[in-house]
């Protein structure tokens, strides 16, 4: 599954097979983690702060996974903490971000 996701100031996000990240409108891509996710169902970007992010992870479709759940970065993608996860047969299917 690929998936684009644009943030202004040229900063696109890419699902695949982990998370990618272009800070040149597309030009040149990076891998930012989640290499082992599997499936990445969604992804939001702060409109505010694109240093926080969120994403989805649905995990592997045939087996169970430690990778499930939702993943959040406060540095761009250098970093990953997972902050929602309940087993390893449970994912994340889609995200919301609401104002406070």
């Amino acid at each position: 599954m690929l998936e684009q996701v644009s943030h202004g100031q040229g900063i696109v996000f890419l699902l695949g097979d982990g998370l990618y990240k272009s800070t040149d409108g597309g030009q040149s891509w990076l891998n930012i983690g989640l290499k082992n996710s599997e499936r990445i169902s969604d992804i939001i970007v702060n409109p505010d702060n694109s240093n926080e992010i969120y994403v989805g992870v649905l995990g592997a479709l045939w087996s169970d996974s430690e990778e499930r759940g939702v993943y959040k970065s406060t540095d761009g993608g250098q970093s990953w903490e997972n902050i929602l996860y309940i087993n390893q047969s449970t994912g994340s299917a889609d995200l919301d971000y609401g104002s406070k």
